[in-house]
């Protein structure tokens, strides 16, 4: 094996988990059977990233936004949603009227998605979208949201070590 083969190797199993978690943020993003919060806390529990969960959880909160900018960005040039089946347009209307009449509504209802997943954030960027909430807004909002809760899954293992 060649030493610059054998570095690529060495790089990979030592960070691999680390840019994974963006790998896999981002694709939970699209699929959402896929967990990310799952992967954070079985990687935290290795014990061997400890040390690194400020660029673990960024890395996964950025990748998991860059997928819900394209869910986003769908719904905001459409006018009508699937999610496996047909979303009622109506309900959809007027879960966006109510949350443009207040901006700091609908920045509370977008940090509550990210972070605690009230509403469920599958479902915020489609209303983000067809409301024209401000996308730069979504993007920090969610953003922060998310980096949040992913540093919290990271973190919690240790909750439960002695």
């Amino acid at each position: 094996m060649s030493t610059q083969h054998s570095e690529f190797v060495d790089f990979f199993l030592q960070n691999g988990p680390i840019y994974g978690s963006f790998v896999i943020s981002f694709l939970s993003g699209l699929i959402p059977i896929l967990n990310i919060e799952l992967y954070l806390i079985v990687l935290a529990l290795t014990g061997k990233f400890n040390d690194q969960f400020v660029l673990i959880s960024f890395l996964a909160a950025l990748g998991q936004i860059i997928s819900k900018i394209i869910v986003y960005e769908g719904s905001r040039k459409s006018t009508n949603i699937r999610l496996g089946k047909k979303i009622d347009m109506e309900k959809v209307k007027i879960w966006s009227e109510k949350m443009m009449q207040n901006t700091l509504r609908a920045d509370l209802i977008m940090f509550s998605s990210a972070t605690v997943g009230i509403p469920p954030i599958l479902i915020t960027p489609f209303i983000a979208g067809f409301a024209r909430y401000p996308l730069l807004r979504f993007v920090i909002v969610a953003l922060v949201g998310r980096w949040i809760r992913f540093w919290a899954c990271l973190a919690s293992p240790a909750l439960f070590q002695k």
